[in-house]
């Protein structure tokens, strides 16, 4: 295949990329000041585990960016594409940001507001769908249903993607690898305008990283966490609906983290019969900080330490989809396999912790 890689490394987005790093460095020197002049409250939520109070504004400063690319790159596709996904986002970006400042936004309206934001995208793009290669499915998301399903479909994985925001660095490197496969297939169909989004939100990631990852002194805050969320899905989306060779089983395998983070959240407090929108700390990256604090020498690394014990679930979807995207049936098995290695390692961790609790 004959296609020149540096098509989609457009020079804008070293541009955004050094403003990312700039403004992150304003937020860090001048957040003390700000914080003390506005009179901000202290974060209490249950999940908390950090110590001092940390600025919330990495989803804003990527947002930001992307309306600043917007107007320098001339490429009027990629102009389209992320139009219509801050367009869309807009609505969950002004709930997300006021919960992000003053922590009082009730879950029902950060849901209701990621849910407008996903019928405002599919509104702009459901004339073509994507299809799954299976009949039987294909017929249920061309219809109303299918819109539903869409809708709540790309919610989940924002709010996905906001349960795994846990612990420093771990939904940026799952982030990473998720717009890193979405470079892959785009690469597969040449679809350099995809492409070049997934890049610019890569090295949004890479520069966010650089001041949260280990030391934590900017965090992505929910709107960060639904901004990634939402963009990864919205840009699946597109690229399923404008590749109809590619099953969308593929965006079942990229996005499995938060995916399976959400479901298996659900599933766990339905079963506790606690309400799915009370927060508790029975995820899984936070178990396993439980888990290692009170080892004596990675008391002090805890935080840090999780994001790499995690690093060959995050890494999953990079790893097997170069050998299963054209293979539905092995897309199911690996999403399978991934269930299972995540229920497995999530029960040793629970075990582990019981009997912890029991020696106290």
């Amino acid at each position: 295949m004959q296609f020149n890689f540096l098509n989609w490394i457009n020079p804008n987005i070293y541009i955004v990329f050094l403003n990312s790093c700039l403004t992150y460095l304003l937020i860090y020197k001048f957040w003390k000041y700000f914080y003390k002049r506005l009179g901000l409250k202290k974060y209490k939520n249950i999940q908390r585990i950090h110590l001092f109070e940390v600025p919330r504004f990495g989803g804003v400063v990527i947002f930001i960016n992307i309306v600043i690319l917007i107007f320098l790159i001339k490429n009027n596709d990629v102009q389209s594409l992320l139009g219509k996904i801050t367009l869309a986002f807009f609505p969950a970006f002004l709930i997300s940001l006021k919960e992000d400042i003053f922590y009082n936004v009730r879950a029902v309206w950060r849901f209701l507001s990621l849910f407008l934001a996903s019928a405002i995208f599919l509104s702009f793009n459901f004339s073509i769908l994507p299809s799954f290669n299976i009949p039987m499915l294909d017929v249920y998301s061309n219809s109303h249903l299918g819109f539903l399903i869409y809708c709540f479909s790309i919610v989940a994985v924002a709010n996905g993607s906001n349960l795994i925001d846990g612990v420093n660095g771990l939904c940026s490197f799952v982030f990473l690898i998720i717009f890193s496969c979405i470079i892959f297939l785009s690469y597969s169909v040449q679809d350099i305008s995809i492409m070049i989004c997934a890049s610019f939100f890569i090295f949004q990631i890479l520069s966010f990283l650089i001041f949260n990852y280990p030391r934590g002194i900017i965090f992505l805050g929910d709107t960060g966490a639904y901004l990634l969320g939402f963009s990864a899905s919205t840009l699946l989306f597109l690229l399923f609906s404008r590749h109809q060779q590619l099953s969308a089983i593929n965006g079942l395998i990229i996005l499995i983290y938060p995916i399976t983070e959400i479901l298996y959240t659900v599933l766990r407090r339905f079963l506790s019969r606690v309400p799915i929108y009370k927060p508790d700390r029975k995820h899984l990256h936070l178990l396993i900080f439980e888990f290692l604090r009170p080892i004596g020498r990675l008391k002090k690394y805890s935080n840090n330490a999780v994001t790499p014990i995690l690093a060959f679930l995050w890494s999953f979807p990079i790893i097997v989809l170069p050998f299963i995207y054209k293979n539905i049936s092995y897309q199911f098995l690996a999403f399978f396999v991934f269930l299972l290695m995540y229920h497995f390692i999530y029960l040793k961790i629970s075990n582990f912790a019981k009997n912890s609790n029991k020696k106290k």
